[in-house]
């Protein structure tokens, strides 16, 4: 190879490497920013991710990592964390840090890839956020999203942990739910079904004992069928319950 070719091979892949680095640091710089100490940072990269609560109460944000592939795109899912009032967001990244898209939800606890049989699909989205707190109570909620190369899809929601408490105000409402979901591949053509798993415990006031005291549990799972209708579009039906 020629000195002069030599050149012209280095300077390509220096220009490239330089693209490549400057794309990937547009995206962090946001998540740094976000988690920078200097409350101004915080609150002018909310403002410029177009959100409407900046850095008061910002108690969380979230990477979920790495970055994953679609229609040949780098995405990246941000989450953002806010406590009083709870609140949260998703926000969709390109690698040029481009905000595609926005999604309301509470405080994130849980933001991961669905795991089926060892394995992660990509384009499916679990996030279980507390939805409200109050006196004597919570709600917590699994929320379900498909993820494209324009944004965010719902497809399903439930709770995924409850618990009332109102005591001999309301004695016939103390009662706690708690739930997991769990999936399986029904087919080669990317169908797949949703089992959610519910336990409820209800609580019936003692006078002797002056207590509330947990009853025995009821369990009962719904199987919702996901259907693929396109290239990550897919639609939700529920198809059954099974109690036990």
């Amino acid at each position: 190879m020629t000195r002069k070719k030599f050149l012209v091979s280095f300077v390509s892949i220096s220009i490239f490497i330089f693209v490549v680095i400057g794309h990937a640091e547009t995206t962090y710089t946001i998540i740094d920013n976000l988690r920078n100490r200097d409350d101004d940072v915080v609150e002018a990269t909310c403002k410029k991710i177009g959100l409407d609560r900046g850095v008061v109460g910002l108690e969380k944000v979230q990477l979920l990592s790495p970055c994953f592939e679609i229609a040949g795109r780098s995405l990246f899912i941000v989450g953002l964390s806010w406590e009083g009032p709870i609140e949260g967001y998703l926000i969709l990244l390109d690698k040029d840090g481009n905000v595609l898209d926005k999604f309301r939800v509470g405080y994130i606890g849980q933001l991961s890839l669905v795991q089926l049989q060892q394995k992660y699909l990509d384009d499916f989205l679990l996030v279980d956020a507390i939805k409200g707190t109050g006196a004597g109570m919570r709600v917590d909620q699994y929320t379900i999203l498909s993820i494209t190369n324009k944004g965010f899809l719902k497809l399903w929601e439930g709770v995924s942990y409850e618990r009332s408490s109102p005591g001999k105000v309301a004695p016939d409402d103390n009662y706690s739910i708690e739930a997991f979901v769990t999936f399986k591949d029904i087919d080669n053509d990317g169908n797949l079904e949703l089992l959610y798993h519910k336990k409820i415990v209800k609580y019936r006031y003692m006078p002797k004992e002056k207590q509330f005291k947990a009853q025995p549990a009821s369990r009962k799972t719904e199987i919702y069928k996901l259907k693929m209708i396109g290239t990550q579009k897919y639609i939700l039906k529920k198809i059954g319950d099974v109690l036990k």
